[in-house]
């Protein structure tokens, strides 16, 4: 995921919902404040037939912890009926790979 502000932030999702997302931030960014709004583009790579697909929206920077493993930023973020859709798609098919990962794995 990117998250934009004055620059471009690279950043990995620990978890999603159609609203919210959690994020590792490798480097404290100074000009991510709690409360700002910044824009942020999600990347939801379904399987190898279709291209990737990116949500671009403005989200809301709720809350940023800081614990010994790093920065963690929490955003939150409203979506059009389309994105939210397929957020909704990419984040259903996800559970269903890591289900049957998971299955696989106990065999």
């Amino acid at each position: 995921m990117i998250i934009e502000n004055e620059n471009k932030l690279r950043v990995d999702i620990i978890d999603i919902s159609i609203n919210h997302v959690l994020c590792n931030l490798t480097v404290l960014n100074n000009n991510l404040k709690i409360h700002s709004h910044v824009k942020i583009t999600i990347d939801c790579p379904f399987d190898k037939r279709f291209l990737n697909k990116n949500i671009k929206t403005v989200a809301f920077v709720k809350e940023i912890f800081y614990t010994n493993d790093g920065e963690k930023i929490l955003l939150q973020f409203k979506l059009n009926e389309s994105d939210h859709i397929m957020l909704d798609r990419y984040i259903e098919n996800r559970i269903k790979e890591l289900v049957k990962e998971l299955k696989d794995k106990t065999k």
